[in-house]
């Protein structure tokens, strides 16, 4: 099994590389500033630049298949490099307006923050050393220069606020970390269930082969005295070989639970279980693309083989009809024949056929469904499967941390248009406005509360960014930087980009549409150039990108990748138990064989079923039936009293509970019962085990032909 750290190790490197992704859109989202500045700065400041940007490319690359020390080494050179670039940035610098400059290193500053986590453990070190960077620009300024810069001064609050873009990074990692912490915490718990559970598992199993193949011939041949039909000739010779095969392979084995079969594959090989069953069966298949996994059609085929048993042998009026239908992610299984029918509520608790071969073998499987309906009219069927939608998280965004964090970049960006004057309205009502209705969208994106947003909550967050925009471009013209320059529509566009990664992709989508085509509008009203246009709305395009790319990244690391290892962790322990218990199930199934091969053996060749081999194929059938039901009650001495009961005609029913202990009566009290059963007087006994608190009791009932009833008690500690 994995450890536990290993698992923390992946969980950082797949954080790295969507963080590594994130870094790729925003250097692209940069290119109107990157190619101009080229010229201005010293070709050595531009190789040192260009160091973080490979790295990034490296680990967005390859960083799934990286190493864990080769991941940290370059998280390390990406932070170390980004922060010397910005520190140099006016050592390099060779353009004659320090002031204006906005070096287009700073997009890769929050990129440097986000993987500090990652390589550091401590949050408080983390946060120290985070704060560091975006400085780094400002003190460049004051060392090589000797005064900041007016608009690195400007930036360096917004630089800032990536500390806060840092604590949502750790809240997000936070949340994986508990997630896999949870799961290793129920594997050990599944682990211990498994091993309890086993036996129960492992004597169902031989319970559905037996009654699929065995226990279903025997009874259909006591319905049908004469010359063995046909039918009978060739469920007798399948028995014979399912038994073979049952014990040269343990029938609990686990399947690849991770295997998945495309829906064409899944379709013939459900035909082939029809045909193989009823070549009369009029089928029909419908086929689409998707997948099966294997563990579904294996259920499904034997539900299906069994739901046709029953239709050949029971109904005789005419072959049944099969509808298959795979693909899509789900599946569709039909038998339906023209026989007399019967009622469902009525069938017996003890007949295991329709309640456990059909019903709860579908119904046991995650997504599985099975319904039967009969009357006069005939017998209908359905199985069905459908695949669970996959879980998503809210990629932490619902944690108080995360409020902190978008609520403390909303406060950089009142700094710097403080130290700017970047929103100089007329009206300050109107800006004080407009960045309250920033604030209030920065709240509801965090709403505390786990998963997506509810559709209100979204619609309101686009409501708020579309709110801000217009805000923005109404006041464009008055203005001393370019629209796109100011941080409001900034803002808009990362409420944008929250919404995505909080679970909601389509409403993101159309607020960024929506955006878009606000600028868009704006700029042809306004006759704006369009480089100008593609400029402003390059931010929210980005911004867009990088929330689809962190809300798929974590959604796969938590659903994807911890589900299928969950599942396989899951599997992988109960096959290292079922192993425990193969050798008793081989026992149950070689006492049911001896009991059964030479009665499908006189079966499958032909044999006259006559009132002496009707005799043999109800005690046969009672006896194993009493080993599947009971195996608790499974003594010499009561299998004995109970044979020669029935031979007498008594009704005798056994009945054990799937909680109840299974060893073997104690001497003693086995003889006690089976006194009880051996007594004459009776027409029916039914004994009983049953778990209670306080352990397994065992009671007797025995119906008496005038209609009295006697009822005794006992427990495995005695009478």
């Amino acid at each position: 099994m994995t450890s536990l750290r290993d698992e923390l190790a992946l969980v950082d490197r797949r954080l790295g590389r969507i963080i590594a992704w994130c870094g790729i859109l925003s250097t692209v989202a940069a290119w109107s500033r990157i190619l101009p500045q080229m010229p201005e700065f010293a070709p050595w400041w531009t190789l040192l630049a260009a160091v973080p940007v490979l790295v990034i490319v490296v680990l967005a690359v390859a960083g799934a298949t990286l190493s864990a020390t080769a991941c940290r080494v370059l998280w390390a050179t990406t932070i170390l490099s980004v922060t010397v670039a910005q520190a140099t940035v006016f050592l390099g610098y060779r353009g004659d307006d320090p002031d204006g400059l906005r070096p287009w290193i700073g997009v890769l500053g929050p990129i440097a923050v986000c993987l500090m986590p990652l390589l550091v453990r401590s949050a408080v070190t983390a946060v120290a050393l985070a704060a560091v960077i975006p400085f780094a620009m400002a003190l460049s300024g004051l060392v090589f220069l000797g005064a900041v810069p007016a608009t690195a001064l400007a930036m360096t609050p917004i630089h800032v606020g990536n500390i806060a873009v840092l604590a949502a990074v750790m809240g997000a990692r936070a949340r994986l970390l508990r997630l896999e912490r949870a799961e290793e915490s129920t594997r050990r718990l599944e682990s211990r269930r498994d091993r309890a559970q086993e036996r129960l598992r492992s004597q169902r199993a031989v319970a559905r082969i037996v009654h699929d193949e065995v226990l279903s011939v025997l009874t259909a041949a006591m319905r049908l005295p004469g010359p063995a039909l046909p039918e009978v000739r060739q469920a007798a010779s399948a028995g014979l070989e399912a038994l073979r095969t049952a014990m040269r392979m343990h029938p609990g084995t686990q399947i690849d639970v991770e295997r998945e079969l495309e829906a064409e594959d899944a379709g013939q090989a459900l035909a082939r279980v029809a045909h193989g069953i009823a070549a009369d069966a009029d089928l029909s298949i419908a086929m689409r693309a998707g997948t099966v996994p294997a563990a579904v059609l294996e259920r499904s085929s034997l539900a299906l083989g069994e739901a046709l048993r029953n239709s050949v042998l029971h109904a005789r009026n005419g072959g049944p009809a099969v509808s298959v239908d795979v693909g899509g992610d789900e599946l569709t299984l039909v038998v339906s024949d023209r026989g007399p029918g019967f009622d469902p509520d009525d069938v017996a608790p003890e007949r295991m056929g329709l309640r456990n071969s059909i019903l709860q073998r579908m119904r046991d499987l995650p997504g599985g469904t099975a319904d039967v309906t009969s009357g006069a009219g005939g017998t209908r069927v359905e199985l069905g499967w459908r695949r669970a939608a996959a879980r998503v998280i809210d990629s932490g965004l619902s944690t108080r941390i995360a409020r902190a964090a978008v609520a403390t970049l909303w406060v950089t960006g009142i700094v710097q248009s403080l130290l700017i004057d970047l929103f100089p309205v007329p009206n300050p009502a109107v800006g004080i406005g407009c960045y309250l209705v920033a604030l209030l969208g920065a709240l509801m994106v965090t709403a505390q509360h786990p998963g997506r947003l509810r559709g209100a909550e979204a619609a309101a967050v686009i409501g708020c960014a579309v709110v801000v925009a217009l805000c923005v471009l109404a006041y464009a013209d008055i203005f001393d930087a370019p629209a796109g320059e100011v941080w409001l529509l900034t803002f808009a566009s990362y409420l944008v980009a929250l919404v995505v990664a909080r679970g909601n992709p389509a409403a993101g989508c159309v607020g960024a549409v929506l955006l878009v085509g606000l600028v868009v509008a704006w700029g042809s009203a306004t006759g704006q150039p369009a480089i100008g246009v593609v400029a402003m709305a390059t931010p929210t395009v980005v911004s867009l990108l990088v929330g689809v790319t962190w809300f798929i990244g974590v959604s796969r690391i938590s659903v994807r990748e911890y589900g299928v290892r969950a599942a396989a962790v899951e599997a992988a322990s109960a096959t290292v138990f079922a192993a425990a218990e193969r050798w008793s199930s081989r026992r149950e199934l070689s006492g049911i064989r001896r009991t059964a091969q030479p009665l499908l053996t006189a079966l499958a060749s032909g044999a006259d079923i006559d009132d002496a081999l009707i005799g043999e194929l109800a005690a046969a059938e009672g006896s194993i039936r009493d080993r599947i039901r009971a195996p608790g009650l499974h003594h010499p001495a009561l299998v004995a009293a109970v044979d020669g009961a029935r031979r007498r005609g008594v009704h005798v029913l056994l009945l054990g509970e799937e909680t109840a202990m299974r060893h073997r009566l104690p001497g003693e009290l086995a003889t006690s019962i089976a006194r009880l059963v051996a007594e004459k007087g009776a027409v029916a006994v039914t004994v009983r085990e049953v778990h209670r608190d306080g352990g397994s009791v065992v009671t007797v009932v025995r119906e008496r032909g005038d209609g009295s009833v006697q009822r005794e008690e006992f427990s495995r500690a005695g009478a």
